[in-house]
């Protein structure tokens, strides 16, 4: 068996990102040539291929690699695992949302005909609407479904479809274009992109998998957490101050026993409200330091 991990990673939205990361995690990959080979960095191949395709190649020889789980769902691949997930989107550090849209002026009540919905993954629509989901809180009635290849907004604005379940991070495509997400439809499924593995990987690979697979998600984390540094005075309890720390606080004493110096690693969107904690207990040069990596 090789004693090369061959890893594929997905072109679209994500690339460029997750290239990213993989830089600073210490796997440089290159654009990929004509056969999608993008480099080797020890003993791990790095491969790009069509984010859809990805869970279909991991059963041709190769080990693992990275796409949505929304993809994952859609291929019904089941004879794969999950070996991690990442926290970010295409465009945010936080996963991705499916949503139910339709055009502003149309009453589903109104649509006597059985309502058509579009989806770029019809097997993930069909995992949405399984029976007695208990995401799904408005009552369709009979539909039929319509695979759409992009332009899942337009196909709704021009009537290709009456509803589109579509992927989205901030919900801008979806106002620009005068449509609107159907209530108690904002989060039908939450996708994250995932680490996926063949189960019959071998030790030797297992462990590289291992690694790799700390090693980006502790680049990733690092992207949505900060660590704050900060002087107080050595009386002041830290228990009693409710800051977010996730096991406890580093505390070094400084030569002034007076004071004690301490770091906590938190949140990013939580840093404004920490610093007024800190400044009104008395803490003074409160510094906002950021991670190249950071694993929980």
């Amino acid at each position: 068996m090789s004693n090369t991990l061959k890893f594929v990673i997905p072109n679209g939205s994500l690339s460029k990102r997750l290239m990213n990361y993989l830089n600073i995690a210490g796997y440089p990959v290159c654009e990929p040539d004509r056969s999608g080979f993008c480099g080797k960095t020890g003993n791990v191949e790095f491969f790009q291929f069509d984010r859809r395709m990805i869970p279909y190649f991991l059963n041709v020889g190769f080990h693992a690699g990275i796409t949505g789980k929304d993809i994952w769902i859609d291929s019904c691949e089941d004879e794969l695992l999950s070996v991690g997930t990442l926290n970010f989107s295409r465009s945010l550090d936080k996963p991705s949302r499916w949503v139910l849209i339709k055009r502003k002026d149309v009453r589903l009540e109104d649509i006597e005909r059985p309502v058509r919905i579009g989806c770029e993954l019809p097997g993930l629509l069909g995992y949405v609407f399984r029976p007695f989901c208990p995401n799904i809180q408005i009552n369709l009635g009979s539909y039929v479904v319509r695979r759409i290849e992009g332009s899942e907004e337009q196909c709704v604005v021009h009537g290709i479809v009456d509803l589109a379940l579509v992927v989205t991070d901030t919900g801008e495509s979806i106002s620009a274009n005068n449509l609107e997400i159907i209530p108690k439809c904002e989060e039908l499924f939450v996708s994250t992109p995932c680490i996926l593995s063949r189960k019959d990987v071998c030790p030797e690979l297992k462990e590289e998998l291992e690694a790799l697979t700390c090693a980006l998600k502790a680049v990733v984390g690092a992207q949505s957490n900060v660590l704050v540094v900060f002087d107080i005075p050595s009386d002041v309890d830290l228990d009693k101050l409710g800051l977010p720390f996730s096991v406890a606080p580093t505390v070094a004493p400084l030569t002034d026993v007076s004071w004690k110096s301490v770091s906590i690693c938190i949140p990013r969107e939580q840093f404004g409200h920490v610093a007024r904690k800190i400044k009104f207990a008395g803490g003074k040069s409160i510094e906002l330091q950021n991670f190249q990596g950071h694993l929980s």
